[in-house]
């Protein structure tokens, strides 16, 4: 294990971030022993096209501003007040916090733009056209990746996976053609985007996630990318995931990541009868990390 370096600033800063701009951007990174605050910001996220950068799922050190201190929201937005830490140092933590087990990457605050207001997308933005379903596959390399390791880590080898938003099936796709005895089901409620999965998967069904295309207890493997900030509202999510859980088998494995914020925080699916086994992954190379939680159903859960 690398040895994390001191860093050498001491002194308390402050930053804040308007309502409307984006404090869903604020993170907080915990590991080793340390909770430290950043902003999300432009960034790398696609590696075939490393001259383009925009905001993605990933973090990475230069974006972290330090130990977190302290916070406010006030009628200006999000205060944060922080001790900086060297770049060098948040590399490091950033490296090998995918090999802590308690490590967290979260996102706190809601993006709301008026009191009681959270605003999601329409189906008129998931357009099925052959430009915009190839962004979303290239975006989701890295959940891929990930979740290939993750499944060998635990010894899948075959069983129902189960994507009840699965957009252009290309993740459950993937899935398969790493455990080729896997039998993909995807659903979602755009006929465009299910059209297009339907030529990747086993099986598809249009129609909302919320009334799940699978009978309680018939998966194994449950895949949920769609309760995130700008898709759902919290409650939204909390509602959606509900449904979905009661299709997954006491024992089933759940991956929850997302292109935007997790809706549901960590505790939510303890409360729901899930083991956390981990709350972040990282890209290939350790330089940039992501929200990525791996579930276990308990026996007993909904």
């Amino acid at each position: 294990m690398t040895r994390i370096a001191p860093d050498i600033e001491c002194s308390v800063r402050t930053f804040t971030v308007a309502f409307d701009a984006k404090p869903f951007d604020i993170f907080e990174l915990r590991t080793r022993g340390e909770r430290l605050v950043g902003v999300k910001a432009e960034v790398c996220c696609d590696p075939m096209q490393p001259d383009e950068r925009r905001k993605c799922c990933l973090i990475d050190a230069p974006m972290i501003r330090g130990r977190i201190a302290g916070t406010r929201v006030t009628a200006d937005g999000v205060t944060v007040y922080y001790r900086p830490v060297s770049v060098a140092f948040a590399s490091e933590l950033v490296e090998n916090a995918v090999h802590d087990p308690d490590a967290s990457l979260s996102y706190p605050f809601a993006r709301i733009v008026s009191p009681g207001v959270e605003p999601v997308s329409s189906d008129a933005d998931w357009n099925p056209a052959p430009e915009f379903c190839a962004a979303l596959d290239r975006d989701e390399i890295h959940f891929r990746a990930a979740s290939v390791n993750t499944l060998r880590e635990l010894g899948w080898h075959s069983g129902v996976a189960y994507d009840p938003a699965c957009s252009t099936g290309a993740f459950l796709a993937h899935v398969k053609a790493h455990f080729p005895a896997t039998h993909t089901i995807g659903q979602d409620r755009n006929a465009g985007m299910a059209a297009l999965a339907r030529t990747r998967l086993d099986e598809v069904h249009v129609g909302d996630s919320i009334t799940p295309a699978r009978m309680p207890r018939t998966v194994d493997l449950l895949v949920l990318r769609h309760l995130n900030v700008d898709v759902v509202t919290f409650a939204q999510a909390a509602t959606l995931f509900d449904s979905a859980s009661e299709t997954l088998r006491a024992g089933g494995i759940c991956l929850v990541f997302g292109h935007t914020p997790v809706q549901l925080p960590a505790a939510f699916f303890e409360m729901r009868g899930y083991d956390v086994l981990s709350r972040l992954a990282a890209t290939p190379s350790r330089d940039a990390l992501f929200e990525y939680y791996v579930l276990r159903k308990r026996s007993g859960a909904r």
